[in-house]
Parts: structure tokens; sequence; C-alpha cells
């Protein structure tokens, strides 16, 4: 009989990075989303998508916290880095059982771990996607010194990317109402897609300054106003109205 010891069993077991760079979760969603939405409808690895979802996402909007703090360096950069995940794990948090009860109320088979990791999915590309505009963004904050026009080139990404996490959310929810063969209200989603929107800029809102200026920290600004008069002001003040 051959005995192994206790040390060699726990070296001889992977490591979270070890399992996250064997997973390929992350391409199969951007490539065939379908067959993704097939394993979430089938329950399959559940518990490694909800885990590779939140790691990696945490990782991608950690590296764009940096990148935006950078502008103004310093303390900023810490600021940022925790910032951008809390907004955008908070807007998740924050509007999960609601698509959850909506599914619900409307007869669907999806269960709340179900209805999570196709959060999670969203979240991650969301953050994958704004880590591929980092470069551009990067090349933005070392050329000019205009705050207003990176403030507004942060949105804009911001926004692309929150777009294209809104429509994977759609897609999935339709994908596994028909599989399911329940009823799937577009009335409702787009309730829901409106509610997580206006929550994620709301939430972003009362968390900024992101950016910050040059040589100044600041923690957080006193609540006035919204983002979207916010966004209407800046761009006047680039087109010089």
């Amino acid at each position: 009989m051959s005995y192994v010891s206790k040390d060699a069993t726990l070296s001889n077991s992977p490591t979270v990075f070890e399992k996250l760079t064997t997973l390929n979760y992350g391409p199969l969603l951007l490539r065939t989303p379908q067959k993704l939405f097939e394993k979430i409808q089938a329950e399959e690895d559940l518990d490694a998508q909800i885990q590779y979802f939140a790691i990696y996402a945490l990782m991608f909007s950690t590296a764009y916290g940096f990148l935006l703090g950078m502008y103004a360096s310093g303390f900023q950069i810490l600021a940022s880095m925790i910032k951008i995940p809390l907004l955008f794990f908070g807007t998740l948090l924050l509007c999960l059982p609601s698509l959850y009860v909506f599914n619900v109320l409307l007869g669907s088979q999806l269960s709340f771990r179900q209805t999570l990791t196709i959060l999670l999915a969203s979240t991650y590309l969301m953050s994958a996607i704004l880590a591929s505009f980092a470069p551009i963004l990067f090349f933005f904050i070392l050329t000019t010194s205009d705050r207003p026009f990176v403030s507004l080139a942060t949105f804009g990404t911001c926004s692309i990317a929150g777009f294209f996490a809104l429509m994977f959310v759609w897609k999935a929810m339709r994908f596994l109402a028909e599989k399911n063969q329940t009823d799937s209200s577009v009335r409702v989603l787009l309730i829901w897609s409106l509610i997580y929107a206006i929550v994620g800029t709301q939430f972003a809102w009362g968390l900024r300054p992101f950016i910050g200026q040059k040589g100044v920290f600041m923690l957080f600004r006193a609540l006035e106003g919204n983002i979207y008069v916010a966004v209407f002001r800046t761009i006047r003040t680039l087109l010089g109205l």
C-alpha cells in the first residue's frame, strides 16, 4: 500500500490562478455566446462560471480604475481602483433582485444562480471592453491636459461598454426563455434595462470623482445635479458655447 503525504496532495491540487487560466468562459462569451447560454440553461458549472466572471471582472475594472486615476496621480489612483469595481459590482447587487423577481413573475424557470451568472457575465463583458479601450484613453491622458475632454471620453467608453453589456443580458434572457418555453416580455426587459442604466449612472455620479484634478486629491464630491446635466455642460464647454 502506498501512502501520499498531505503536503504532496496539496501541492498537486491546482491553484485558483491555474484554474482560471485553464477555463475558457471569457473567449466563449466573446466568440460564441450562444454556447455559454446553453451552459447556463443546463446549469453546467455555474459555480465555476460565477468565480471566473467575478474575478476577471474585478481584475479588468481595477485596471481601468488605475488608468483613470493616473490623470490626477497620487492617492487618486488608489481611490479610482476601488471605486470602479465598487461601481460595477454595486450596480449588479442593486439590480439583481429586481431582474430575478421580474422573471419569476413572468413564469421564468431561471434560478437565482443562473440570473447571477448572467449579470456577472455582463459585468465581465463591460470590464473587458473598457480594458480594451485603456490604451486609447491612456494616450489621451498623456497627450492632453483638457480634463473635460478626458471626462467626456471616459463617459463615451463607459456608455459603449454598458450598451454591449445590456445587449448581452437581453440576448441571454430571450434565449433562455425560448429554451424553457416561458414568456419573455420585451417590455419588462426594457424597463429593467432602463432601471439598470439609471442606477449605474446615478451610482457613478455619487462615487465621483474618478479622474480628479491634477495635484488635488478628492475622495468624494458633494451631491448636486445629475450626470446627464454634467455631460451636457461638458459638451458645451468643449464646443465653446
